[in-house]
């Protein structure tokens, strides 16, 4: 269950916990996205930058497109990534997961898997949330298997390739609903 939290943590998981991401986490989520090992997985390859950053904030997360969280090692306090659900269509109540861990050496420990569950059950029971869809890399097999785990399953009739750095790569879809 998720257990939302008056303080700074919005959601409290078993590993994680997850705060709301502000303009003053600026930097820290330009460093994470523009690492290499963060920008392979995501379908825009473009460095962020920091206006980009503050656009996004200012179109996107004030007018309630988007709930963006930056995550934090419960036992530690140590930020480790971020996780979001963007495009939120309050109306036919549908939303966009993404995630994304920029600190290496915490990768393979379960993180990933306990942010999209958070996330997504944030979404199905806190902002009523019918649907929540991922897009990702047919090649980013941590996020599948996590996608798995949490009840996401495969819509075929989506799938996509893209070029990639000069590459053709298939994009997946996956789903979930309430």
């Amino acid at each position: 269950m998720v257990r939302v939290m008056s303080q700074e943590y919005v959601i409290v998981g078993e590993k994680i916990c997850l705060r709301r991401m502000t303009v003053e986490d600026t930097q820290q989520i330009i460093q994470w996205r523009n690492s290499e090992e963060v920008m392979e997985q995501f379908l825009f390859r473009e460095p962020l930058t920091v206006k980009m950053h503050l656009s996004w904030i200012e179109n996107k997360v004030k007018t309630g497109l988007v709930e963006q969280f930056i995550v934090c090692v419960k036992e530690t306090g140590r930020e480790i990534g971020s996780t979001y659900l963007r495009d939120i269509d309050r109306k036919e109540k549908t939303a966009e997961y993404g995630m994304f861990i920029g600190e290496t050496e915490e990768k393979g420990k379960g993180y990933g898997r306990e942010m999209e569950d958070l996330t997504t059950r944030y979404a199905l029971d806190s902002l009523g949330m019918e649907k929540v869809m991922i897009r990702m890399l047919e090649s980013n097999i941590a996020s599948y298997k996590a996608a798995i785990a949490n009840g996401y399953r495969v819509i075929p009739e989506k799938e996509e390739t893209m070029v990639l750095d000069g590459h053709p790569q298939k994009v997946i879809f996956m789903e979930v609903t309430k």
